[in-house]
């Protein structure tokens, strides 16, 4: 799949009916993906990677 995550994450909202209320977050491998400008006070403990920079085919699932 060539959606980056970003794009999955809309994907996950149309399919389940959801408004985007919440931010979009995912963990894979230890490595935290979604917006980044929302952790601006730097509470988040790990570094938030911008989702838009992985794309499904970037990454296999085990």
């Amino acid at each position: 799949m060539a959606l980056n995550l970003a794009q999955f994450h809309k994907v996950l909202q149309a399919s389940f009916g959801w408004t985007d209320s919440h931010l979009r977050q995912f963990n894979i491998g230890g490595l935290i993906y979604g917006a980044p400008e929302f952790d601006e006070d730097g509470f988040s403990a790990n570094r938030i990677s911008e989702a838009t920079e992985l794309r499904m085919v970037d990454f296999v699932f085990s």
